[in-house]
């Protein structure tokens, strides 16, 4: 059994556990940011470090490749969508998977998911109990490499995410019916849960690569894994711009649109359709 499967099935019993536990301080924050000032403007989210498996009669973990890309591409998509409500312009991170295929990209994309993982562990497992004073100077970097994703993309930040999900067997869900009927039998009421998971959200400078902002959450689910709920807890902390700056920006992008469509070339009723020849860029639809 490989230590990552090890860490899911402990990190299983620690949500399973009932007794009272010690509150975590799961946010970070870099000194700047604490003090109110929001250091950036546009972000790129890049493809979540995920994770899924499940965990069969027998206890072997069998990992859940359709779902995991599935998974991806939902926290990708909603972590996106959550960071525009507060603000920030969000910009594609030019990392899908056929250029991450890519010669160019593959070893330095390999390199900044190394160095993100080493930055999780320092602000999660090496400073794991700080105080909340602690947690909102906190100071660790991934490294300037990183601006090379973020130059990429011309966006100020980077968005990192890691995403674990261990989901039960049918197997497995058969055993958990027989030991709460049992408990029933006796008058005691349980529940069982079907899935787990723990979603963490980085922000990192794209410049130093240093880290803004994080906060992890971890959750259980007696139905279907619900991702997009664990990310909203997730991001109950994510800073926002002020009211007043967003009003500025969508004017001036008003403004700009309307220049853009006074100044648009007339186009002949009877001119064809540069999409049926093929003259526009069309996006890629998600694998299915």
């Amino acid at each position: 059994m490989t230590s990552k499967s090890i860490s899911i099935i402990v990190l299983a019993a620690c949500l399973c556990a009932c007794t009272p536990q010690k509150p975590v301080q799961t946010l970070r924050k870099h000194p700047n940011l604490a003090k109110g000032a929001v250091p950036f403007r546009s972000v790129a989210v890049v493809p979540p470090d995920l994770s899924a498996f499940r965990l069969t009669f027998h206890g072997d973990m069998v990992p859940l490749l359709e779902e995991r890309d599935s998974y991806r591409f939902e926290v990708t998509d909603w972590l996106q969508r959550k960071i525009l409500e507060k603000g920030f312009t969000v910009r594609s991170s030019k990392l899908s998977d056929e250029e991450l295929a890519a010669d160019a990209l593959r070893l330095p994309w390999a390199e900044a998911v190394s160095a993100q993982r080493l930055l999780s562990t320092k602000a999660y497992q090496i400073a794991a109990d700080l105080t909340l004073s602690e947690a909102i100077a906190f100071r660790a970097t991934m490294g300037p490499e990183v601006g090379y994703f973020a130059e990429r993309a011309d966006v100020d930040t980077l968005v990192f995410s890691n995403v674990m999900v261990l989901e039960k067997s049918p197997g497995m869900r058969a055993k958990d019916t027989f030991f709460v009927l049992l408990f029933a039998l006796w008058g005691t009421a349980v529940r069982y849960p079907t899935s787990y998971a723990i979603v963490e959200v980085m922000v990192v400078d794209g410049t130093t690569g240093e880290l803004l902002w994080s906060d992890r959450r971890a959750g259980f689910f007696y139905q279907k894994t619900d991702l997009r709920w664990l990310m909203d807890q997730t991001l109950v902390d994510f800073p926002s711009l002020p009211r007043q700056e967003t009003r500025r920006r969508e004017a001036s992008a008003d403004t700009d649109s309307a220049e853009a469509e006074e100044n648009a070339p007339v186009v002949p009723p009877d001119a064809p359709d540069p999409l049926e020849q093929g003259t526009l860029p069309q996006a890629d639809a998600p694998s299915p």
